[in-house]
């Protein structure tokens, strides 16, 4: 009776009421080694007060995003991703995501002071000004542009990294 009244007192590896009691594997304690049972109690309280936090930020998360997006949280959720991280990851505004080129823009250098180059050097023959980087129009019907033989190496003068916008979570596993 006097054995399963004695309380941890918290010494390591194993406490008095172990050695006692003849059990042979080390004690679980409630606490760390450096703080006493009022701080381990309070960390715990904290911790459990963020996990709360967390479980009503991904309700509400789920009720007000649309169902495409609830359903990839539902998904992830599914496939074991942590709470916390799957609402880190939608507060980040899903950052690690494959950029998508908005429609209709294209990143070009301004011309500079190329309306004000001679006549000479204005001529659909001069490769800076025929250029994808550079696009001029010419007023004679003789004037060509020069085309890149691949899409992917034409798409490099198309990339307007100021416009891209996050699409695709392809990247969210990488860590």
């Amino acid at each position: 009776i006097q054995d399963s009244l004695l309380k941890c007192d918290g010494e390591r590896p194993v406490c008095l009421a172990c050695v006692r009691s003849g059990r042979s594997a080390e004690c679980i304690y409630e606490t760390e080694p450096t703080e006493t049972r009022n701080q381990a109690l309070k960390r715990k309280h904290n911790a459990a007060d963020e996990e709360n936090s967390n479980y009503h930020k991904l309700i509400n998360f789920l009720r007000s995003s649309s169902a495409e997006d609830a359903n990839d949280i539902l998904d992830r959720l599914r496939g074991g991703a942590r709470v916390d991280d799957l609402v880190q990851h939608v507060e980040s505004g899903n950052l690690l995501l494959e950029l998508s080129l908005a429609p209709q823009t294209q990143f070009r250098h301004s011309a500079g002071n190329v309306l004000n180059i001679p006549d000479l050097l204005r001529t659909a023959n001069n490769p800076y000004v025929t250029s994808l980087v550079c696009t001029i129009k010419f007023d004679s019907p003789s004037s060509t542009t020069y085309v890149l033989p691949t899409s992917e190496a034409r798409a490099l003068y198309n990339a307007p990294y100021s416009t891209a916008r996050i699409v695709s979570t392809l990247l969210d596993a990488c860590r």
